[in-house]
């Protein structure tokens, strides 16, 4: 079974695919290289994450705190910071419709936002990065299986 984190990130994705804005354009990675065709799209990866021992005892249970990024990328000619308002609307409704992400986690919830646009080019480019909070334990032993 893999890392909860990779579980809970392709929780998140399939969570997201098929939004009105973004379709199927939605990849678990950073580093995915989206092609103008694949946009509007949505980008998923984690960030950082901190643990605390929550029981003594063999095996101990582990409470970790996971910052969950969502990255929204949209380009056009007029109005990009519309797309990607209606992106933030669409993963923000369809997340908080998910909260303990299929049971993966304890809780989640919506910490920040950012938005980022380039007007350089024929079109301007943007980004809405949405950064989740994801609290979930484990055994010590066992980190593919929620607690």
């Amino acid at each position: 079974m893999s890392h909860l984190r990779q579980q809970i990130r392709e929780r998140a994705a399939t969570t997201l695919t098929g939004l009105s804005t973004t379709g199927s354009n939605v990849f678990q990675s950073r580093t995915y290289p989206l092609e103008r065709a694949s946009l509007p799209g949505i980008c998923i990866f984690t960030n950082e994450e901190t643990s605390e021992i929550q029981s003594q005892g063999n095996p101990r249970n582990i409470q970790k705190i996971l910052s969950l990024s969502i990255q929204g990328f949209a380009s056009s000619s007029t109005g990009v910071d519309d797309t990607l308002d209606t992106i933030s609307k669409e993963v923000e409704i369809a997340m908080q419709g998910d909260i303990r992400l299929n049971n993966l986690a304890q809780d989640s919830y919506l910490s920040e936002t950012s938005i980022s646009i380039s007007g350089e080019g024929e079109k301007e480019i943007g980004s809405v990065t949405l950064t989740y909070t994801v609290i979930y334990q484990h055994a010590e032993n066992n980190p593919g299986a929620a607690l």
